[in-house]
């Protein structure tokens, strides 16, 4: 569950960080939502 929050915290995080550079915030929780994806995807091949 965690791991499927971690985008979203990362989002937040970069948000408040960041503040001016939102686009750079955004592409890298998505990239890091991207990589979980194909992780479950892979981890349920091999079931």
């Amino acid at each position: 569950m965690l791991r499927f929050l971690q985008p979203l915290i990362n989002f937040v995080y970069g948000l408040v960080i960041g503040g001016v550079d939102l686009p750079k915030a955004i592409l890298r929780s998505h990239k890091y939502y991207i990589q979980i994806m194909e992780q479950e995807a892979q981890e349920a091949e091999k079931r």
